[in-house]
């Protein structure tokens, strides 16, 4: 499933954010993405603005200059943002534009080496861990974060160019691709991206995020004018070459003035580098990015009104690219046909596992856990849960069919039952995925969620504070490893 965004380009003023924010995600866009320009607004400051002026929307940042700040001063900032806002924060690290960083005195001799080094420092300290490590930038001794988040928001890196790529793969969770990034190109870039995690032996998810120049407007003026740009400019070759259209780029390079190589700029050329033109040229260009398999597509406005193309994204292919989320058995999305069928349903390619882990706990679906002697104490589940619940003990033959129950409704996809360990490994309660309407009468305002999680934990776990511990870990793997947009956490009590 590719994600629909849009960037508020640093250009603009920083006061016109929160409107924008709140319209972006009114509009129903999965993602706003940031950048941050040297000598322009502060990169941290925007993004807490965009998510204290929303509920819902991913807010990205990309891309912080990884010379701007401290590995330790970054991280203290990304932590805040995501434990104020938990699951909707990306920080992206990047670069920086050479000229700006050398006039400001920062252009280190190894780029790649800095990014590479600050992004594993970065991802180690939000993780919690207590480190020193001495490299060719990055010196740090027993430092570690106070307050990390709960939930570890992705560390991304911005590149373009081979090295950069692979570093990516080896140091982040993810990888911004910026404009002009064809379809071909992103394929290409994607296995230099293969390449570092294969020598890293990674294999976590690994995000890609793909930025596109665009506007709707049936007059493609402002977009060849964008193009004639991108073509004059070194930074850019490495996206061009895989192209393979080198001669026909020189001759147009070779005319000098943008003016004169814009009118001259074929059709065919800005469909692959931009998504603009009418709505319809528009829709085909992403969908043209969407078949490369990315996570989320970026739309990134050129030209004036850029309020005005937000609404035409909105009301023009934002309900396009929302109608591409199907079931493939039916034109449904996934969160109607879950309403309607009272089953749960992943986006089509997404497997529910039945094992999933971090590193303080593991989940198995219920077939694979064996036949527990259910630790429960019902006033306990009944106050923290809540729902119906056996009021008499449970018995060894009770928990048997109840386990059989469990693995058919999980076989069937009717719900997901999963048992919660420790790493020691110590049993400590159950939690469980239902389809919206099951657990909790549907309302108007639970229409806009998408799954419904509930959890318990034994007496002894709850005392030992794995009530709280267990909700912080749910919203940790439903935000990076389940296919959900919006989870309706519909225990009795959940923490605050």
């Amino acid at each position: 499933m590719t994600k629909l965004g849009v960037v508020f380009t640093a250009d603009r003023p920083p006061e016109e954010l929160a409107a924008f924010a709140t319209a972006a995600e009114s509009a129903g866009l999965d993602e706003l993405w940031l950048w941050e320009d040297c000598f322009l607004a502060g990169g941290i400051a925007t993004s807490a603005t965009a998510l204290a002026a929303t509920t819902r929307i991913t807010v990205g940042l990309g891309v912080m200059p990884a010379v701007f700040r401290n590995p330790v001063a970054a991280a203290m900032e990304i932590a805040t943002l995501a434990r104020l806002h938990p699951g909707r924060f990306v920080a992206g690290l990047g670069h920086g534009v050479p000229a700006w960083m050398d006039q400001i005195g920062a252009l280190p001799p190894k780029p790649v080496r800095v990014l590479e080094e600050t992004a594993l420092s970065i991802r180690r300290l939000l993780a919690g861990e207590c480190f020193s490590t001495e490299g060719d930038h990055v010196n740090l001794r027993d430092v570690c974060l106070e307050q990390p988040p709960s939930v570890r928001p992705p560390v991304v890196l911005g590149v373009r160019r081979p090295l950069g790529l692979r570093a990516s793969g080896r140091s982040a969770d993810g990888t911004i691709l910026a404009e002009p990034s064809a379809p071909v190109y992103i394929g290409w870039a994607r296995e230099r991206i293969e390449e570092g995690r294969a020598a890293a032996r990674r294999t976590d998810p690994h995000r890609v995020t793909v930025f596109v120049k665009g506007r709707i407007d049936a007059n493609r003026r402002h977009a060849r004018e964008v193009v004639a740009g991108m073509l004059l400019s070194e930074s850019v070759a490495a996206q061009l070459t895989p192209l393979d259209r080198e001669a026909e780029l020189a001759e147009l390079r070779a005319l000098g003035d943008p003016a004169t190589v814009a009118p001259r700029i074929p059709d065919d050329l800005l469909d692959q580098l931009t998504a603009t033109g009418t709505a319809e040229q528009v829709i085909a260009s992403l969908h043209a990015i969407a078949k490369t398999d990315v996570d989320t597509i970026v739309f990134a406005p050129i030209g004036p009104d850029p309020n005005e193309q937000l609404r035409l994204l909105a009301d023009t292919i934002a309900p396009e690219s929302q109608a591409e989320r199907t079931h493939p058995h039916g034109g449904r999305t996934v969160r109607q046909e879950a309403r309607i069928s009272g089953r749960v349903h992943a986006p089509h390619g997404v497997a529910l596992q039945r094992h999933r882990r971090d590193r303080d706990h593991a989940i198995a679906s219920p077939g694979r856990r064996g036949r527990h002697q259910r630790q429960h104490r019902p006033d306990l589940i009944h106050q923290t849960r809540g729902g119906r619940w056996p009021t008499e003990p449970v018995t060894e033959d009770y928990n048997f069919v109840d386990l059989v129950w469990h693995e058919l409704e999980f076989r069937e996809r009717d719900s997901f039952t999963y048992a919660v360990y420790n790493t020691e490994p110590r049993y400590l309660g159950c939690c469980y995925l239902y389809p919206m309407g099951r657990r909790t009468q549907l309302t108007e305002q639970l229409l806009d969620f998408d799954i419904d999680v509930s959890w318990w934990v034994t007496p002894t776990a709850y005392e030992q504070g794995y009530y709280r511990t267990l909700y912080d870990a749910l919203q940790h793997w439903l935000a990076d490893e389940f296919p959900f947009w919006r989870p309706y956490y519909s225990n009795a009590q959940v923490p605050r």
